[in-house]
């Protein structure tokens, strides 16, 4: 029986095996209740983190206060004041990391505008394509993603790839919907100069920050898509 907390603690830790990731993957895409506790405890962790930090400035006003109207005390106790807020900061140091990452792909994530496929009003019920296209316009993205996996399966249509990949990443699949934008990196169509873009923002969201800056620095040597925006995100993580 898949332990789901245990999943959710893992997730937050980048320390799923590839086997958990598979399994969180499909909870992701078919339970509901476990996608929601998923987002609710991000709601709490980015709280809390945001409290943390707003207890570690506290800190440093206070340390300093103490250390100019106390210049008499004991260093001993000076030492362990300055070795505590060190440790706060090296502990707290994954987290404010992870939340830079986090805010700045919020700040500069936009879902792919639908380009390569116009939606008409269809009676054909078997019309699935423009039933993924509609579901994704809808923001369903999780009736788009099902839908975009299983044309693609059937049609090895490389647009699909992306706009799955890009379902994928609103529906906090992001493991799975980096693996099909490296895929769609083999292609060329109408939308694979936006792959790079979405394939940065999601190692973004993932916190893996080198392989996100390596793809923004390629990007901007190129004057790829959003190059503009790849420069100011580089700054901010540098």
């Amino acid at each position: 029986m898949i332990d789901k907390e245990q999943l959710i603690a893992d997730y937050f830790l980048n320390s799923l095996s590839e086997k958990d990731q598979k399994s969180f993957d499909l909870l992701m895409t078919t339970d509901a209740e476990f996608k929601a506790d998923l987002d609710f405890q991000r709601r709490v962790k980015n709280a809390i983190h945001k409290k943390e930090h707003e207890k570690l400035k506290q800190h440093f006003k206070e340390w300093e206060g103490n250390s100019e109207s106390k210049r008499s005390s004991s260093s001993k106790r000076i030492w362990y004041i300055a070795a505590s807020i060190i440790l706060m900061l090296t502990l707290g140091f994954y987290f404010m990391q992870a939340k830079t990452a986090e805010s700045l792909y919020a700040d500069y994530y936009q879902p792919a505008k639908n380009i390569v496929h116009p939606i008409v009003r269809s009676n054909d019920v078997n019309d699935r394509k423009n039933k993924a296209f509609i579901a994704y316009k809808k923001k369903d993205y999780l009736t788009a993603h099902q839908l975009f996996e299983g044309l693609y399966k059937t049609t090895l249509d490389s647009e699909l790839l992306f706009y799955d990949a890009i379902a994928l990443l609103e529906i906090d699949s992001t493991a799975k919907a980096i693996e099909q934008l490296k895929s769609h990196q083999n292609f060329e169509d109408a939308v694979s100069a936006k792959t790079n873009w979405y394939l940065a923002l999601a190692y973004l969201k993932s916190n893996d920050i080198p392989q996100s800056k390596q793809l923004l620095k390629e990007i901007v040597q190129v004057e790829g898509y959003n190059y503009d925006k790849a420069k100011k995100i580089l700054s901010a993580l540098d």
